[in-house]
């Protein structure tokens, strides 16, 4: 009884620390939005929060996997549910290093009862800040099980860090993606120091690696919030020399959906030259058509982005998204996206009849995407259906 309590003391330790940090994200989130810290410090503290947070949760996964049966008892269904996900990622290479051994199990002896606590220690020191001590926790777990993923990966990654040498640590996130391909932290982090190594195809590869893992919400996060995705594919297509898409680890796929979310946060010029590479390979593409096509209507009514050019310059821009959208068209009518778009740029320019025989064409075909449904209701496009078309023309 008096060691299910310690157990019980330290799982509910583990569960208020990953509170804390899940509410520190949340908290950092408001202060970026309040412009109370800067990019710099919000990134560089998200990174922290996200790692931790993730740590966190998988040490929560080894000990309840410890718990006996009947302690586990009726919650078993409740976290499996909850962490499956997780538990799956964290358990492979315990599996590949020790045979038999099923995830958030241990061998005998002394590591079954030290490891989940060293890597803990090694959080608790990362959390206040003592890189040093971090890792020389890391080192101590390592020289009783070498294979032990985690470990490796987290030292190289606080390593990182602290020197910003990339050649000290490559080895080592080469050694944990070779012992658990599947381990999406070692996928990340070994991105995030290739990309800053001047070496974005080989983060790519590591990128889409990580796709595949199915990983947990927290590594997601990281990679948005230190823009890794966008950034790697920026290195990769711009430039005088920009790399064919086909010789990445992307999909132009892949390029068009980053291409698109740049386009909807107001990066017009990183996001055209996305739609660019996309066009260089694929000059037939009618969704790179048809978003590059609606980005440039919308800068063209947005004064923040028309009040630096001329009237011709703004007339050159409204030409240019009309060019792309009926290209679009032209290439696949069967698909609705640009007779939309082009609905709604129409009925700006007051073309009524070209705005009506575009949503009537829209509404002709099969599989409307419902976002963009909403937005007809939205901002009332359906109007143009019973407005006179003869009240106004292009």
């Amino acid at each position: 009884m008096a060691e299910r309590a310690v157990a019980d003391s330290e799982l509910d330790a583990l569960l208020e620390q990953r509170d804390h940090l899940l509410a520190s994200l949340d908290d950092l989130e408001r202060e970026r939005e309040a412009g109370d810290i800067d990019d710099v410090d919000y990134a560089t503290l998200k990174d922290d929060y996200t790692a931790r947070a993730a740590a966190t949760i998988r040490t929560i996964d080894a000990r309840r996997a410890r718990v006996p049966a009947t302690h586990r008892g009726s919650r078993r269904l409740f976290w499996i549910a909850g962490i499956a996900a997780i538990a799956i990622a964290s358990g492979v290479f315990i599996a590949q290093a020790s045979g038999s051994r099923r995830a958030g199990e241990f061998g005998s002896g002394e590591i079954r009862s030290s490891t989940p606590t060293l890597l803990l220690r090694a959080q608790d020191e990362l959390q206040n800040g003592r890189f040093d001590e971090a890792i020389d926790i890391y080192d101590e777990v390592l020289d009783v099980e070498p294979a032990n993923v985690e470990a490796l990966t987290y030292r190289a990654w606080v390593r990182y860090r602290r020197d910003q040498i990339p050649d000290d640590v490559l080895p080592d996130f080469a050694e944990a993606v070779a012992l658990d391909p599947d381990y999406p932290d070692a996928r990340v982090f070994n991105a995030i120091v290739l990309l800053d190594d001047d070496q974005p195809l080989a983060a790519a590869e590591q990128l889409k690696a990580f796709d595949a893992t199915d990983p947990p919400p927290f590594m997601i996060n990281l990679v948005a919030s230190r823009s890794l995705r966008e950034n790697i594919m920026g290195a990769l297509f711009s430039g005088d020399s920009p790399m064919p898409i086909s010789a990445t680890a992307f999909s132009t796929d892949d390029v068009v959906a980053v291409a698109r979310s740049l386009a909807d946060s107001f990066a017009p010029v990183e996001a055209q030259t996305l739609f660019d590479a996309v066009l260089r390979d694929e000059p037939d593409n009618a969704e790179a058509h048809t978003y590059a096509g609606w980005m440039l209507a919308q800068l063209s009514t947005t004064p923040a982005f028309t009040e630096s050019l001329d009237e011709q310059g703004v007339a050159d821009l409204v030409s240019s998204a009309f060019v792309f959208l009926d290209r679009a068209i032209e290439l696949d009518p069967s698909y609705p996206d640009p007779f939309a778009w082009r609905a709604f740029f129409r009925r700006e320019h007051n073309d009524i009849a070209g705005a009506r025989a575009d949503l009537e064409a829209f509404y002709a075909l099969e599989d409307l995407p419902p976002d963009i449904l909403a937005l007809i209701t939205k901002f009332s496009l359906d109007d143009v259906l019973s407005e006179d078309s003869e009240d106004s023309e292009e």
